[in-house]
């Protein structure tokens, strides 16, 4: 296991804070001047929500450093808290010690995140840093007042969760992207010079780019496989795993048998279509829990928004699928800059969040319902309604769209310039 520091971040406490992550994400707190705690966890590469009953870096790093009344004085007034990355959702204590003994040896099945199965509601998950929060929160006599990266959260906590976490309140704000859109605005221009000039001819109808494995991700690249698609999958699929054993799927509406078919022969095919991964060789995945991460890769992003804008449709693999609450990431942007239509494969209204920021889709085209959809089988069906409605288009027609959508492609590219400066609360 990785002794990888982790990383606290404050401001406005008595103790300076020294880290370089400090100055980086200082311009995007709402209030400068309260009291802000901000959480940065390691890689996803590491087993890292055990963390905080393992290693309190916020109790060692600095609330046991500050005097009685140093700390009397905090409790006097609301702490806003950041989260750097969405929430975790994890089985509740009674239901933990099931799972390991069906094989799953830590708290999260996924190592950083646990996926909402078919039965699976919040009645049986808690939220690990908010489990950690209310700890310190009674310890200290605090308040928080959490910022998190997950829409509708509040929501769900007020059905669920407050009477768990009183003290406690959340809003979706999210840092993360907010940051990514900064690095997004320097090279802007570039990709602006490239996608104006570059005389280009689609070389394919489908973009699916992936990097870290997930089960919705094997199934997305799966389908789109059998398309025209550009696809970057880098993982062997073992004979014995198989998508019926994704424990989230409804196989009344899933064909598991033709999925596992195409894993184990077409993403094997294609698994040359990109090949820039530091590591040539693919991973073989053995088990739909394997949660294996390519640390570094020799991808810029300067490439991969050139593999989306010669492409017509990017499918956006989110990181996350099988959970209540929406979420967004860097990923989105490429769609952005690339200035190409997206269809979102992430958490049900995750696109409504996209739309509450102030960007623009294509429900002119097709139908974005998917995004509403709370079934995690249903809402992958019809995503995968618009690939195959793309796919048998000509591509006579996919450039006529293009130029139909032009009007979107420049309001999402030049609102992607002002995004990081924008202080828009969600719920």
């Amino acid at each position: 296991m990785s002794n990888q520091p982790r990383s606290w971040i404050w401001k406005n406490f008595p103790i300076p804070c020294n880290d370089i992550m400090y100055d980086n994400l200082n311009p995007f707190f709402i209030n400068g001047d309260k009291p802000i705690l901000c959480y940065i966890p390691p890689g996803c590469n590491l087993l890292l929500y055990d963390i905080f009953s393992r290693d309190d870096e916020l109790e060692t790093k600095l609330l046991s450093k500050l005097s009685t009344q140093q700390l009397n004085s905090f409790s006097n007034e609301e702490i806003d808290v950041y989260f750097y990355e969405p929430v975790c959702y994890r089985f509740i204590e009674e239901l933990i010690q099931a799972k390991i003994d069906e094989g799953y040896p830590t708290t999260c099945r996924f190592h950083m995140y646990e996926e909402f199965d078919l039965e699976t509601t919040c009645d049986n998950m808690t939220i690990i840093e908010f489990d950690y929060l209310q700890t310190v929160a009674e310890k200290y006599n605090f308040k928080f007042k959490v910022y998190t990266c997950d829409y509708n959260l509040s929501v769900v906590f007020e059905k669920y969760y407050k009477h768990l976490y009183p003290n406690i309140t959340c809003l979706c704000y999210d840092i993360f992207i907010r940051e990514t859109a900064r690095t997004a605005r320097e090279n802007q221009e570039g990709y602006n010079l490239y996608t104006k000039k570059h005389v280009f001819e689609l070389t394919n109808k489908i973009c699916n780019l992936n990097l870290r494995y997930a089960t919705h991700r094997q199934i997305i690249a799966a389908h789109c496989a059998t398309t025209d698609c550009r696809l970057t999958w880098n993982y062997l699929i073992d004979e014995n795993l198989s998508i019926k054993d994704f424990l989230w799927v409804d196989h009344n509406l899933l064909d598991w048998n033709y999925y596992d078919n195409i894993s184990k022969t077409k993403l094997a095919e294609n698994l040359n279509f990109l090949t820039y991964r530091r590591n040539p060789r693919p991973l073989l995945i053995t088990d739909h829990k394997h949660p294996t991460v390519f640390q570094r890769h020799d991808i810029n992003n300067n490439i991969l928004i050139r593999i989306v804008h010669e492409c017509f449709l990017y499918v956006c693999s989110e990181s996350r699928f099988c959970q209540p609450t929406a979420n967004i990431s860097e990923k989105v942007f490429k769609g952005y800059l690339a200035k190409r239509p997206m269809v979102l494969a992430a958490p049900p209204y995750s696109l409504e969040c996209l739309h509450k920021l102030g960007f623009k889709s294509f429900s002119d085209w097709w139908d974005e319902s998917y995004d509403e959809e709370e079934n995690h089988t249903k809402r992958l069906k019809m995503i995968f309604d618009i690939i195959d409605y793309v796919n048998a288009l000509p591509y006579e027609k996919l450039y006529s769209l293009l130029e139909e959508m032009n009007d979107i492609f420049e309001h999402n590219f030049n609102l992607l310039k002002e995004f990081e400066s924008d202080k828009i609360i969600l719920p």
